[in-house]
């Protein structure tokens, strides 16, 4: 990042912007919202799904029908959007009662808009993205089409004549429909823990489960979820062959007890330990730090060390609460607020002329883009203590280089050329990871996991599975996230279920992995438009992360937990890790 560029630090829940002669107010907190679920889900399980009959305007009825169709609360989901229709809207919704469908989540980007009123009632339009069909996994496997469309309803006064009714809907992509709104309303996000390929560290797998569920049933599900295996994109492993769980997941004074079948017994103490890790991460955020007892066929499984082990397999849970802060200054990279004798890797007379740079968590590797001696080009160079300087050797030179990532303790993620790169921190040796069907590779986060990458191509944002190690590689499955919505320039993660995107044009969204539930905070911006953005995920239950946006904005400041902060000193800051 060149000095001219400024930076504006966000706090995921409520931001401050400063004045800086680009349009930002400086009149009081931007109030982001709630953004996404994060720590703790606080949904309220007593919120159910609205009726017909409340409806203040027609607007309002439309915004109400697209929250019916939600699994919560009593009755079924079928019955409740029949309540908004008239007869003749429900002869024509085409659905067989004993076989409903999946309800189809749409991202409404305008509307509800009402004509005016003539005779024969009054017609809303709604412009909508449509997502995907939300399964009885809990999740939307393939993201839909992100081409913009318009449904209308037509509404007029039912037999009441105090009471509207939807008489017709025309271009509804589905028969039962329900926004992004009503999937944050009446649905927890809900990880669920898979290991991966060298079960070393469990992956989240984001599912979404109604918080109407009784405790019992809800973990019955999650559990289910569990044994029915991971979503295709997450790169993640099966359960072993032969564990079935019992029908019934008690949750008894705090504790979730799963009973399994006597097959179990065959796969091994260690992938019962493995399972019996991931059922306590995966039941801890529905059900409030609840304990975990497996049994099979009724016996109670033992196993050896603290109930608390389970903690060390989510990498993002060993998460400092902050990250530490480097800088780029007069192309030198410093610690920001550091104290006492420099690391070596930062006194190495290779810090010089620096353009981006990757500090590892220990302080003991750096990796330096730097403009190379044409004055053109862009090389990277590796400086680890106690171990020759390493220049990186990729099969063209290019002037296309972006912001490396440390991947693990010796491999390196860049973009380059348009391409990807893993690059070992010990030799060098750089290896094309791009995974197939995307662009010109622009940017690159890693989750906290270690096994998820974000990426930026061509102005699109994905998220794919990685890697490392022996066998390293990217997932060649890319979920697309915000198609259509954001030309995307730079991504970096918030936590381990979601994502920053920042844009062209002024946008800016928070994103779950999945692509699902989206938070626009393009608003907050106040006009400035961002050229980077770098983060320090949060760990599960910790609260907001730590950001920082670049923008060619005229002054510099920071802000961090809305207290606004002018700083000249800062030019390009990032985060070790």
């Amino acid at each position: 990042m060149t000095r001219q560029h400024r930076v504006l630090a966000l706090a995921s829940v409520v931001v401050v912007l400063a004045t800086g002669g680009c349009g930002v107010s400086t009149s009081g907190p931007v109030d982001l919202g709630d953004g996404l679920v994060a720590g703790a889900n606080n949904r309220n399980a007593g919120d159910r799904p609205p009726s017909p009959n409340d409806a203040t305007s027609e607007v309002d009825l439309v915004q109400r029908y697209l929250k019916a169709g939600v699994e919560s609360g009593p009755g079924q989901p079928l019955d409740r959007v029949q309540a908004f229709l008239t007869s003749k809207a429900q002869s024509t919704l085409g659905v067989d009662p004993k076989n409903p469908p999946d309800p189809m989540v749409i991202r409404i980007v305008g509307g509800p808009t009402r004509s005016p009123a003539d005779t024969a009632g009054s017609n809303v339009r709604v412009d909508y993205i449509q997502l995907g069909p939300l399964s009885d996994q809990g999740r939307i496997d393939d993201l839909a089409d992100p081409t913009v469309k318009a449904m209308t309803f037509h509404v007029t006064a039912a037999e009441d004549p105090s009471k509207l009714r939807i008489d017709e809907i025309t271009n509804a992509p589905a028969p039962i429909v329900i926004s992004d709104d009503a999937l944050n309303q009446f649905y927890r996000i809900q990880p669920v823990y898979f290991w991966d390929s060298g079960n070393t560290t469990l992956v989240p797998d984001i599912r979404y489960v109604p918080v109407g569920l009784a405790p019992d049933a809800r973990a019955g599900r999650i559990v289910q979820w569990l044994v029915d295996g991971p979503s295709g994109w997450v790169g993640a492993a099966r359960l072993p062959t032969g564990i079935a769980v019992k029908p019934s997941v008690q949750v008894r004074d705090g504790k979730v007890i799963v009973n399994l079948n006597a097959q179990a017994a065959a796969v091994g103490d260690a992938a019962l330990e493995r399972l019996y890790h991931q059922l306590q991460w995966s039941l801890q955020d529905s059900l409030a730090l609840a304990r975990v007892t497996l049994e099979i066929e009724d016996k109670a499984q033992v196993f050896k060390g603290s109930p608390a082990d389970y903690q060390h397999f989510d990498a993002s849970y060993s998460l400092p609460a902050r990250g530490v802060k480097y800088d780029i200054v007069d192309g030198k990279v410093v610690p920001i607020a550091a104290g006492g004798a420099l690391p070596p890797i930062l006194s190495a007379k290779e810090n010089q002329n620096v353009l981006y740079a990757a500090i590892n968590r220990t302080a003991t590797a750096a990796a330096y883009v730097k403009l190379g001696s044409d004055g053109h080009n862009r090389s990277l160079l590796i400086v680890r203590d106690g171990a020759p300087t390493v220049t990186v050797t990729f099969p063209a030179k290019s002037a296309d280089a972006g912001r490396p990532v440390w991947a693990t303790s010796d491999t390196l993620l860049i973009p380059y050329g348009g391409l990807l790169y893993a690059v070992s921190g010990a030799d060098g040796h750089a290896i094309n990871v791009t995974p197939q069907r995307v662009g010109k590779v622009q940017a690159v986060s890693i989750a906290p996991d270690g096994r998820r990458i974000a990426l930026v191509a061509d102005g699109q944002a994905y998220v794919t599975s990685f890697t490392p190690g022996d066998s390293l590689s990217v997932g060649n499955t890319p979920r697309a996230l915000l198609s259509g919505q954001v030309n995307a320039l730079a991504v970096a993660w918030t936590d381990e279920r979601s994502l920053y995107v920042a844009g062209k044009s002024t946008t800016m969204w928070q994103v779950t992995a999945d692509g699902v539930f989206a938070t626009n905070l393009s608003k907050a911006l106040g006009g400035v438009t961002a050229t980077d953005v770098v983060a320090f995920p949060t760990a599960p239950f910790q609260g907001s992360a730590e950001a920082y946006l670049y923008t060619p904005a005229i002054y510099p400041f920071i802000i961090e937990l809305s207290q606004l902060t002018l700083d000249p000193r800062l030019k390009a800051p990032f985060f070790g890790g």
